[in-house]
């Protein structure tokens, strides 16, 4: 992965006067200071005057020229670069000449560090063609940048038709140091090294890719206190760091009377208010979390259940769960026993859960039915339904106080057995997905808090994984 602190290095070339790249030093040193990206040059002579060496933060470091040219000359750059990442890693590379490019691009594609090739083009020149340049110029060369669209222009005239640059990014200010550019340099760098980051006049980017499971529960409190929610939530922040890293907790307030506002709490959280009260609208609720999931894996459960550490942890290093939606076992805390677990708490696939349209909504505004005429549509889908490894159950929250701190909604079935009696006809008689009413999010809401922990888990490295995709194609499960 992206070091934590990814600097730049600039790769002057060789018997260059540093003079004559003024500018562009100029350009990449106030983009890395805005951005706070170490800063380091490689060239074959002493450092400008004004330039001021700074540890850690700037360094101007000087590398004999090789003497040679062509395709030597490519080859020894390549090693320069393998030497000079194995001595201190860096995230980026600006190239100014195409020699220098090829080299870069080489050592990016054979010998695959986590570090990313950029080249300035301040003028037009004509490039050499066949596949190695091909493979450096253009696959691994992550941004070229132009000066101006003259020069961008150009490239394309200047006989380049068969090597026309990929990922080009057009500056559009002059000079080629000023504000703008500066800036747009700076974001450049950041969108490639920092997946969460602020940008200049739009929202804010947050990376959630590193979630692995996503815990969607839900409430309605229309009593005296709220710590039924709050207690769970400062529970589960308990668990181990690495833990939560990789779990994004989705709670929705079903409408409550009672106004909560969303704890403090260094969790993945994302915090939901329905802003109707719609009585019985579990189904609903879990329709909106699953809409705000961040991974495929999901666990949709009440919030009188609790999950222990040890349950959450092989949850998120669980396989995909594809066709499967599996049930847990309920352990009694007081002696061991395993027993039966809640009909309406599930670990299953998001993409499985919205391509036969979750739950059916015609059921809210009356108690009961949803959850299992959910079941029962899945699984005439084809869905398997089966229990998760009984050496991680959940517990009941018994220290629940449900004369004040829940709700007092009554639980009659009347209303709504008419309508699950319907539905088993309609997709008995009549088969493929009839039996929903598709009816979905039919109400309004609001988001009251999105946060995400400062710590990102980092995923085991996978070369191989991209080579795999004809597997993945053939095989039914992906």
């Amino acid at each position: 992965m992206i070091q934590s602190v990814p600097s730049l290095l600039i790769l002057l070339p060789e018997g260059a006067d540093p003079a004559a790249h003024a500018e562009a030093l100029a350009w990449a040193q106030s983009a890395a200071e805005q951005g706070d990206f170490p800063l380091r040059v490689l060239a074959a002579c002493q450092a400008p005057g004004g330039w001021e060496e700074v540890p850690g933060r700037r360094e101007w470091r000087v590398q004999p020229d090789s003497g040679k040219s062509g395709f030597a000359l490519i080859r020894a750059r390549w090693k320069l670069l393998k030497a000079e990442h194995a001595r201190e890693p860096f995230c980026f590379v600006l190239t100014l000449a195409s020699d220098d490019q090829r080299g870069a691009g080489l050592w990016r594609a054979f010998c695959k560090p986590h570090a990313f090739v950029l080249r300035l083009w301040a003028g037009v020149e004509h490039l050499e063609t066949g596949w190695l340049h091909k493979l450096a110029l253009k696959r691994h060369t992550a941004v070229n940048f132009f000066a101006t669209l003259a020069i961008a222009e150009g490239m394309r005239s200047a006989g380049n038709a068969d090597l026309l640059l990929d990922n080009p990014y057009i500056l559009t200010a002059s000079p080629l140091s000023c504000e703008e550019n500066d800036r747009r340099l700076k974001e450049a760098l950041e969108a490639m090294s920092r997946p969460s980051r602020s940008r200049h006049a739009l929202k804010p980017v947050s990376d959630w890719s590193h979630i692995r499971l996503t815990y969607i529960t839900h409430f309605y409190l229309n009593q005296n206190r709220t710590e039924t929610v709050t207690a769970l939530l400062e529970h589960y922040a308990s668990y181990a760091p690495d833990l939560l890293d990789r779990i994004h907790f989705v709670i929705v307030d079903d409408g409550s009377p009672l106004r909560i506002e969303p704890p403090e709490l260094n969790l993945n959280l994302t915090w939901l208010r329905v802003n109707e009260d719609i009585r019985w609208n579990q189904g609903g609720a879990r329709n909106l979390g699953v809409t705000y999931a961040k991974s495929d894996n999901m666990l949709l459960s009440d919030l009188d259940l609790m999950f222990p550490e040890e349950t959450l942890r092989a949850l998120t290093e669980a396989r995909p769960c594809g066709k499967n939606i599996f049930k847990f076992k309920e352990k009694d805390e007081a002696t061991g026993q395993l027993r039966k677990g809640h009909p309406n708490t599930f670990f299953l696939s998001r993409a499985r859960f919205l391509r036969f349209y979750g739950y059916d909504e015609e059921f809210t505004g009356n108690y009961g039915a949803e959850d299992f005429r959910f079941v029962k549509f899945q699984k005439s889908q084809g869905s398997r339904q089966r229990y998760f490894d009984q050496r991680y159950p959940y517990y009941v929250r018994h220290e629940i106080d449900r004369k004040n701190s829940y709700h007092s909604l009554t639980r009659d079935l009347s209303n709504n057995t008419p309508v699950d009696s319907r539905k088993r006809f309609e997709n008995e008689a009549w088969g493929h997905e009839h039996g929903h009413s598709r009816m979905a999010l039919d109400f309004t809401w609001t988001l009251l808090a999105q946060r995400r922990r400062p710590g990102i888990f980092q995923p085991t490295e996978d070369r191989g994984w991209k080579r795999r995709w004809l597997l993945r194609t053939l095989l039914p499960w992906g």
